[in-house]
């Protein structure tokens, strides 16, 4: 199904309703995820260079406590991103499950008890995909990084233990060795 945009008169209707809507999104309807996107090295089919931003998404919708519409969102999915460590493809999986109260301005978000899970309608309608993108933005890790059972990580485990330390020998110089009291 394609990304929509819900006006509030809809939204009114889907919240009374309690309907939930799935959709799945790829990379053309979420052009900020897709900008993180490493270049293609040209290689295989099981490139990770080469692998699609897809999100599978679920939007519940009901009434929530203090009279404004809620959207219970749960989704899952994979974002191809460039490992900090290496500098190479990264296929990062997510996973989402919260619920957004629906406000129309920043008003209406003050006046909530907990004001930081809200999303404000864009010109009176509900964008599904800016939603999604929002979100799953808000999870990515600032340096993502392969794992450590990966070899990009088993060498950084590695190199960490082997840190270098160049002031170690210091005190040795100084003809002070292991000596705490001055």
């Amino acid at each position: 199904m394609k990304a929509e945009r819900i006006g509030s008169a809809e939204l009114k209707d889907l919240v009374a309703r309690a309907a939930t809507l799935d959709f799945s999104f790829a990379a053309p309807s979420l052009a900020r995820l897709a900008a993180l996107r490493p270049a293609t090295s040209g290689g295989s089919a099981a490139d990770p260079g080469d692998a699609v931003l897809r999100l599978d998404a679920s939007f519940a919708f009901q009434s929530g406590s203090e009279g404004y519409p809620q959207l219970h969102l749960k989704a899952a999915g994979t974002v191809p991103l460039v490992c900090q460590r290496c500098l190479e493809p990264l296929v990062y999986p997510v996973t989402l499950d919260v619920t957004l109260t629906i406000v129309g301005d920043d008003p209406e978000a003050a006046e909530l008890a907990d004001p930081f899970d809200t999303v404000m309608l864009d010109s009176g309608e509900l964008d599904l995909a800016r939603v999604i993108e929002d979100d799953v933005l808000a999870i990515l890790p600032l340096a993502a990084r392969h794992p450590e059972t990966t070899p990009c990580g088993q060498a950084a485990l590695r190199n960490s233990r082997e840190a270098h330390r160049p002031l170690a020998g210091l005190a040795m110089l100084l003809g002070r060795g292991d000596r705490q009291t001055d």
